[in-house]
């Protein structure tokens, strides 16, 4: 999978990696790259999700992951009929 901004770097190994960490770790990191949209589109879609799985699917659409962090390969999925892990995340993403 290739990240729609494969610039921004985020190591989870170092970070906290419940879900609120990650999001806020990718959404700090967007953000910092100069990615502000990105970044708020970015924490609205993962608020969105229902399940950890999901959100890491989604990370990993939107940003390259260094190191390897605990729960990358998520099995679950989102049923929350907002998240759809095989939609095209990241043009909806880029969408304005």
């Amino acid at each position: 999978m290739v990240a729609q901004y494969p610039d921004v770097v985020v190591d989870l190994s170092a970070q906290d990696t419940n879900v609120f960490g990650v999001i806020g770790e990718v959404n700090a990191a967007l953000t910092r790259a100069g990615y502000t949209s990105a970044a708020t589109r970015y924490t609205q879609k993962a608020m969105a999700c229902g399940d950890y799985g999901t959100v890491m699917l989604l990370t990993l659409a939107t940003v390259s992951i260094a190191g390897e962090g605990p729960g990358l390969a998520g099995d679950s999925l989102c049923r929350c009929g907002g998240c759809d892990p095989f939609e095209p995340t990241p043009a909806a993403l880029v969408a304005g």
